[in-house]
């Protein structure tokens, strides 16, 4: 498997943000003025933003081992072993993005340091914690892990099975004359 470092996943991580961002806008408060725009959330509504990250990182990750960042910069979050992340892994590793953000006025710092002192898996504390690790999708699939891909259906050989050879056609009849 081939880890990955802090540029692709710093890419992702925006992505994500932008999606974050779209779903948390309705809990927004919005003020409009001349040559102003100012977005809050305030009182209860604060909540929201840190509720809906979590849950899509759960569950995104849960289901398919990545969030729509993922799938676009083609990294995966899978177990140490290579298996496919369970629901308490993604549990434990989206909680401590509350750890793995801070500061919050330079996000992820805690989280970059964490995977530069961590040269051979890259993992940030979350992963250290819920021992997964982000993956390249194409090392997954070259290392036959037990995730990706998936089985084969119904019976039919997997994908890096080659098929049997076809026999040779029947000899063709002479032309007929004319």
């Amino acid at each position: 498997m081939r880890y990955v470092s802090v540029g692709r996943r710093f890419a992702a991580v925006l992505i994500d943000g932008v999606m974050l961002g779209i779903m948390s806008g309705p809990f927004a408060d919005i003020e409009r003025g001349p040559g102003y725009l100012r977005i809050s959330w305030n009182g209860g509504r604060v909540l929201w933003p840190g509720v809906i990250g979590i849950v899509y990182y759960l569950i995104l990750e849960g289901v398919a081992g990545a969030t729509i960042g993922k799938f676009v910069t083609g990294i995966r979050v899978v177990k140490q072993d290579g298996s496919k992340l369970d629901w308490s892994s993604a549990l434990i590793r989206n909680l401590a993005r509350i750890v793995d953000a801070f500061p919050y006025f330079l996000p992820y710092l805690v989280g970059a340091i964490a995977v530069w002192s961590s040269p051979t898996t890259r993992q940030r504390l979350g992963d250290r914690w819920a021992n997964t690790v982000v993956v390249t999708k194409e090392s997954l699939l070259s290392a036959g892990s037990l995730t990706y891909p998936p089985p084969s259906v119904a019976g039919e050989p997997a994908a890096s099975t080659p098929a049997p050879p076809m026999p040779p056609p029947p000899p063709m009849p002479p032309p007929s004359g004319s």
